[in-house]
C-alpha cells in the first residue's frame, strides 16, 4: 500500500502563521493533506499522520528543533521525506561548495579571525556569511577584517539558534542579475522553464548534487553575471521560497508536482 502525501505548517495559537497561508490554501484545493504543528513546542496539532509522508514547510529551524519535530511526527505515525541529516547537508553551504565550486563564486571559510586582514589586500571588498546565512544584499558587504567580524557577528545574534562554527565566508562580490529559483527532485529538475541553457546548467548541478550528496529534495538559485549564468545558492526545498518572483503559478505548479508523488 502506498503512503500519502501530508505538508505541515507552522502555527501559533492554533492559527496558520504568515506567509503560509497561500500555500496551505492551494494545497487544499489541490487535495494535498495538510496539517499544522506548533511552532513552539513543535507538536502535531489534531493530525492522524499513520501512513503519511510529511513535508515541512516553514522557516529554517535547528537541526536539533528538527529531529525533536521529526520525533513527533513519528509518535503520530508518520515519516519525514527529508530525514534529519539530509536537512542538515542541504542547508549548510560548506556541505556543496567544494563540489560545485566551479558553478559560483569564489569563496573561502576562515577560522582563524587573524588571518582575515590577508583577504582584504588593495581595497577588496567581500560578501560576509557564515555557514547557513547572510544579512543580504549590501548589509553583508566589508571592507575591511574589523567589517567583516562586525557583519558575522549580527548573524550570530539574529540567529535564534546556534549552529557549528565553521568560521567566517568570504564570498566574492559580483553583480547578480535576473535570480531564478529551481526545484529538484532526485536530480531533475521540475517544471517548465523558458531558458535552455540556464534550465541545461540548473540540470547539471541538481543531478551532482543528488549523486554525490543524496540530497532528494533542493532549491538552486542562478543567476546572471558579465553575460553568463551562475550558481548562487543551494537549500532545501522545504525552507525554500516557492514565491519569490511573486508568481502563484509557481506554487500551484510545484503542489501539483508534489501531489503526484507516490512513496
Amino acid at each position: 500500500m502506498n503512503k500519502e502525501l501530508t505538508i505541515i505548517y507552522p502555527s501559533i495559537f492554533n492559527e496558520l502563521t504568515s506567509p503560509w497561508d497561500t500555500e496551505y490554501n492551494i494545497a487544499k484545493e489541490l487535495g494535498i493533506n495538510v496539517c499544522l504543528f506548533d511552532e513552539e513546542t513543535l507538536n502535531i496539532l489534531k493530525c492522524d499522520l499513520t501512513d503519511q509522508v510529511i513535508i515541512y514547510r516553514g522557516w529554517m529551524i535547528s537541526i536539533q528543533d528538527y529531529i525533536k519535530l521529526s520525533e513527533n511526527i513519528k509518535k503520530k505515525g508518520g515519516v519525514m521525506f527529508i530525514p534529519s541529516e539530509q536537512y542538515k547537508k542541504a542547508n549548510t553551504f560548506s556541505n556543496w561548495y567544494n563540489l560545485l565550486n566551479r558553478y559560483t563564486m569564489k569563496s573561502y571559510f576562515i577560522k582563524d579571525f587573524s588571518k582575515l586582514d590577508d583577504y582584504f589586500n588593495d581595497g577588496k571588498e567581500w560578501f560576509v556569511k557564515d555557514d547557513l546565512k547572510s544579512l543580504g544584499g549590501k548589509k553583508s558587504i566589508a571592507k575591511n577584517s574589523k567589517q567583516a567580524i562586525e557583519i558575522y557577528n549580527q548573524i550570530q545574534e539574529n540567529r535564534d539558534f546556534k549552529i557549528e562554527n565553521n568560521g567566517i565566508c568570504l564570498r566574492e562580490v559580483i553583480d547578480i542579475y535576473d535570480e531564478e529559483r529551481f526545484f529538484a527532485l532526485n536530480g531533475e529538475i521540475l517544471g517548465i522553464h523558458l531558458d535552455k541553457d540556464r534550465l541545461k546548467l540548473a540540470n547539471q548541478i541538481a543531478k551532482k548534487i543528488f549523486e554525490k550528496l543524496n540530497l532528494v529534495f533542493i532549491s538552486i538559485d542562478i543567476g546572471r553575471s558579465e553575460l553568463k549564468n551562475i550558481l548562487v545558492e543551494v537549500g532545501d526545498f522545504q525552507i525554500s521560497d516557492i514565491n519569490k518572483e511573486g508568481d502563484v503559478k509557481k506554487i500551484k505548479e510545484c503542489y501539483s508536482i508534489l501531489k503526484k508523488l507516490i512513496f
